[in-house]
């Protein structure tokens, strides 16, 4: 496993990213969710950047799912963005799982 990295980056008065690096497992779910959540409470719009996740477990899915139903009770809004250089087991997962019909993902390149 690659290590797991979390970077949480307020851009704009009302826009965020938390940007997920390496393979992510139940103790990243925790606090990208923690993350989300405080970020979504401030006002902030958000962003979850999985271009250079190279593995997510069914944990921070979960995480990812409970965040937009937060974003969406706040009357924010929560966008996943993937790309090629997205591991493929991310990319593969979010096809099978079809979680684009349920979050705003945005494919990028």
């Amino acid at each position: 496993m690659s290590a797991s990295q979390l970077k949480i980056r307020r851009l704009t008065t009302d826009r965020a990213t938390v940007s997920l690096r390496g393979d992510h497992d139940s103790y990243s779910a925790t606090r990208v969710e923690r993350g989300v959540r405080a970020l979504l409470d401030e006002g902030y719009d958000v962003e979850i950047d999985l271009r250079r996740a190279t593995f997510v477990d069914s944990v921070t899915i979960g995480a990812l799912i409970e965040a937009h139903r937060y974003a969406r009770e706040r009357d924010r809004r929560l966008t996943v963005t993937i790309g090629e250089s997205t591991g493929w087991a991310v990319r593969r997962l979010f096809e099978l799982t079809q979680l684009d019909s349920l979050l705003t993902v945005l494919a990028e390149g």
